[in-house]
């Protein structure tokens, strides 16, 4: 990949910075499909039909 050298006065814009961080994009995939998960999972729990007993 070619660097750009950044010009004066010119910040670089914030979803280049975090797509510049591999470990926060992993951090925050991890935190997002545990967090999907767990509202799956609890939504599955709430909606189950309760059991009869025999």
């Amino acid at each position: 990949m070619t660097e750009q050298k950044e010009r004066p006065g010119e910040e670089t814009p914030l979803g280049q910075r975090l797509l510049d961080r591999p470990f926060v994009l992993l951090v925050a995939g991890v935190l997002v499909m545990l967090a999907f998960y767990t509202l799956w999972g609890i939504f599955e729990l709430v909606t189950l039909p309760t059991a009869t007993l025999p």
